[in-house]
């Protein structure tokens, strides 16, 4: 779900634990266990070279986290594509960017856990400077004793071990 819903589900302890992105505001009551991070990319559709000026961006929503952090750093670095279709999901992200040749903004994770996402567009490195969020496991502070540092662990051993050689795989590019 999205992280500041998982945020909610943990403080009204509608859950123990939730796997999110470091998007939500620090509390003192929670603990924070980091599982990787997640750098942003550019994708564009297959066999067709990024062009931004010239072709239209596709976008998330502006009201999601992940909407605001890339138009956050879009400002940043002075660009300013015209506003055009924006989505919530990456299928539909990437679908979308494929169907009007444009381009998109979006993580490696969302690359690499989109189904179909490798036959509608390629991945690409940032045009501009680089930028991450982070994955992190979050849980009550103190409330599960050592359980959340071991299950962080284990999410961090099964990650190295199957994602990343994905990763390294498709998207070469990334350090």
């Amino acid at each position: 779900g999205a992280s500041h819903e998982n945020h909610d589900a943990l403080s009204s302890r509608s859950v123990d634990m939730t796997l999110t992105v470091d998007t939500v505001a620090k509390v003192d009551w929670v603990e924070r266990h980091p599982i990787l991070r997640d750098p942003f990319i550019l994708v564009a559709p297959m066999g067709c070279d990024p062009d931004l000026r010239h072709t239209p961006m596709v976008r998330y929503e502006p009201s999601l986290p992940i909407g605001r952090q890339i138009e956050a750093h879009l400002r940043r670095a002075g660009i300013t594509p015209a506003r055009g279709f924006a989505f919530s999901s990456n299928q539909a992200l990437f679908a979308m960017t494929a169907e009007v040749k444009g381009w998109a903004i979006t993580t490696a994770l969302a690359y690499l856990g989109t189904p179909l996402a490798r036959d509608l567009v390629t991945p690409h490195p940032l045009p501009m400077a680089k930028f991450s969020r982070r994955l992190e496991l979050h849980a009550r502070d103190g409330a599960l004793g050592g359980l959340p540092a071991m299950i962080a662990q284990d999410l961090r051993t099964c990650i190295s071990a199957r994602i990343l050689p994905d990763a390294a795989e498709r998207l070469g590019f990334l350090e």
